[in-house]
């Protein structure tokens, strides 16, 4: 996970503040990019005057002019550590099979035959790291769950996601348990393809996400084969 931020004159850690001063509301959506968040609470919109002069300074007045408010911050989150190499555990990603009883960490895989390239900057991933039927695998349709976690700081603002997936075999997208998209089935009979082309589903709905920890996850079903998804 990569947060290019610019941090406030302030020092304190990335993506945490104790501020409380309210932040100017400020909005940016950008389809290409997994996590938006606008006008993060750790801002602070208080006048330029050096820290140590602070005291001694004279008290502000109704026009004095403001810093410049951070500006949105992007959130990337992407499958296989985007460099990932084949057979290694991906670090920032996990999963569970509920009814095989499994869980661990996903790792990257050598794509199937049949797959489209990896989105740019991504890996195929899976439970197992095999590009044959393996746990995640099964004719008669199975769900895997994977698990990318990130964290939003008090006082977070105007947030959207945008996430480009391929699946083999159909991908379901769920913020904190709540459902952004879902690709079309792709069961045995099906037509569907989603392993060739990236399907993108955004949300800007704020009531999806919250302070501290959130979960992206990506229900995906199969059909036999093999098995794997792909994300960013």
């Amino acid at each position: 996970m990569s947060v290019p931020t610019r941090e406030a004159q302030a020092s304190r850690r990335r993506m945490a503040s104790s501020v409380s001063l309210s932040p100017r509301p400020a909005t940016r959506n950008r389809a290409g990019a997994l996590f938006v968040i606008a006008a993060l609470g750790f801002q602070m919109l208080g006048l330029a005057t050096p820290v140590a002069a602070a005291e001694s300074a004279p008290a502000p007045t109704a026009n004095a002019v403001p810093n410049d408010p951070i500006p949105p911050v992007t959130i990337t989150l992407v499958s296989g550590g985007g460099s990932g190499s084949i057979g290694i555990e991906d670090p920032n990603v996990t999963y569970t099979i509920p009814s095989r009883e499994a869980s661990g960490f996903a790792f990257v895989m050598t794509p199937h035959d049949a797959y489209g390239a990896p989105i740019a900057g991504t890996r195929w991933i899976n439970t197992t790291g095999s590009n044959t039927c393996d746990q995640g695998c099964s004719p008669t349709g199975i769900v895997s769950h994977y698990y990318s976690r990130f964290t939003l700081p008090a006082g977070f603002s105007s947030p959207s996601i945008a996430i480009d997936v391929r699946a083999d075999n159909a991908a379901t997208i769920l913020l904190n348990g709540h459902v952004i998209g879902s690709q079309a089935d792709a069961g045995p009979s099906s037509p569907t393809a989603n392993f060739m082309a990236s399907s993108t589903f955004p949300s800007a709905d704020a009531s999806f996400f919250m302070i501290g920890s959130n979960t992206l996850e990506i229900a995906n079903a199969d059909y036999g084969t093999a098995d794997g998804i792909d994300f960013k």
